[in-house]
């Protein structure tokens, strides 16, 4: 069985991530997607900067599931 699933994310200025949606689902009743976002919401990113501040951004993850 896999599955990729595909998520937006906004990374906070601290690098924590904040809000998550799905773009695309792996499909069936596997779970994948709740999965992948529990895991990236443990994730913390290096701060984003511009003109040397700290940003939000919006980031596309691609999480791959495959079981054997």
């Amino acid at each position: 069985m896999s599955g990729r699933v595909v998520l937006s994310a906004h990374i906070e200025k601290d690098g924590t991530v904040g809000d998550i949606r799905v773009l695309s689902p792996a499909g069936g009743d596997c779970g994948f997607e709740e999965s992948a976002i529990a895991s990236v919401k443990t994730w913390r990113y290096e701060t984003a900067t511009r003109n040397g501040e700290p940003i939000d951004v919006d980031f596309t993850i691609v999480v791959d599931f495959t079981m054997q």
